[in-house]
């Protein structure tokens, strides 16, 4: 969403606001190797969710010889990553704040799922 807004020919203000999101999943199966020394099989899942939203706004004067702009822009990301590997699984947590960076954190410890 954005607005723009004048005041005569030399000032113009604007500001856009926004947000973002995505999943999405991945399976990675590993076929048993058939040897007699060799490994069963495993599988890994992994599951990503993100989102994100901010505003941005900045206000332009124009003189007869320049154009001076002042803005700001200030938002937020968030993410949240699972893998479960052969049934164990671990979640990790992130989030980004006004596009600092990001900063890995384990959310909580989850029990192992049955399968």
């Amino acid at each position: 969403m954005s607005l723009r807004v004048t005041r005569g020919d030399n000032l113009l203000w604007r500001t856009t606001g926004y947000a973002t999101q995505g999943r999405w999943q991945l399976y990675l199966t590993i076929p048993p190797a058939g040897g007699k020394f060799e490994g069963t099989g495993s599988q890994t899942e992994e599951e990503d969710r993100r989102y994100g939203y901010g505003l941005t706004s900045a206000l332009t004067w124009r003189t007869p010889t320049s154009d001076v702009t002042l803005g700001a822009k200030v938002g937020s990301t968030h993410e949240l990553r699972e893998l479960v590997h052969d049934g164990e699984e671990s979640r990790l947590g992130q989030r980004a704040v006004d596009g600092s960076s990001a900063i890995g954190r384990p959310v909580r410890a989850i029990r192992a799922r049955r399968r």
